[in-house]
């Protein structure tokens, strides 16, 4: 269940409680909640249309764009219901659409949910290699950055994908390297680890903003166990609060607090 409306999920989950054939995962944004779809493979995605960043229409079509989750049915829901939405949702891939409050009870009647006995454990996937196959489906084709620390688990996915890594010898460097690879109208890409590395890139990170260059900057960060615990590098808002200080000069500065809900 993907709904930024607690009060939504905390009534599905009411409404479950005690049934054991079902098991329920929720997310509030939709980028966690595609980590979670191509870690767990789940039977039926129920996720509202309207939510901030990625909007519900737009997961339902990367859910059915990758081969691996083609076959999950995703029930989209709106408290906004008109015929314009519901071709809307069919084109996306929905196996249909419904008004909101959700009745669980009818949408569980139009999905119907198969539970084979000798239904293999869905193999486990990493939140980087998920990052990585989302690059190279929005057609990225370089990736310029310095290995290293947290940002680790992004690079070694990249070994083993179509998209070309582009070490340099400074994290300024590899910015200034994609603002310019950017001017050809290609998204330029870095990635670097937390603490100095990102602090490193914040010049380059200003200069893509105010030139107006399509520049994404991804930075691994320390386990959410151990921020604020003084461990070496925490950019996390218990140390160096990377994401606040990049808000001032980025378009969009946001964290991915986990690789599934």
């Amino acid at each position: 269940m993907v709904d930024d409306d607690g009060l939504q999920l905390r009534a599905f989950q009411r409404v479950l409680r005690g049934q054991d054939h079902v098991s329920l995962s929720v997310a509030d944004n939709a980028i966690d909640a595609l980590l979670h779809v191509g870690a767990t493979r789940p039977d039926v995605v129920v996720m509202d249309v309207f939510m901030p960043g990625l909007d519900g229409m737009e997961a339902c079509r990367r859910i059915k764009a990758n081969p691996q989750t083609a076959d999950i049915s995703v029930v989209l829901a709106t408290a906004a219901l008109t015929p314009e939405l519901e071709d809307a949702a069919i084109r996306a891939g929905a196996t249909t659409i419904v008004a909101k409050p959700i009745d669980l009870a009818a949408v569980l009647d139009i999905v119907v949910i198969e539970q084979p006995e000798d239904k293999p454990p869905a193999p486990t996937v990493r939140g980087a290699d998920l990052l990585v196959e989302m690059l190279a489906d929005a057609g990225v084709e370089h990736v310029f950055g310095i290995p290293g620390g947290a940002i680790s688990p992004v690079h070694d996915a990249l070994l083993d994908s179509n998209i070309r890594t582009i070490t340099t010898r400074h994290e300024s460097g590899a910015m200034f390297a994609a603002a310019a690879y950017a001017r050809t109208g290609k998204l330029g890409v870095v990635a670097v680890t937390s603490g100095p590395g990102v602090l490193n890139s914040l010049t380059g990170l200003a200069s893509a903003w105010l030139d107006g260059l399509p520049v994404l900057l991804l930075v691994g960060e320390v386990p959410r166990a151990v921020q604020g615990r003084g461990v070496l590098q925490d950019g996390s808002a218990h140390g160096l609060q990377i994401v606040e200080i990049s808000r001032y000069i980025s378009k969009l500065a946001l964290e991915v607090p986990r690789a599934s809900a």
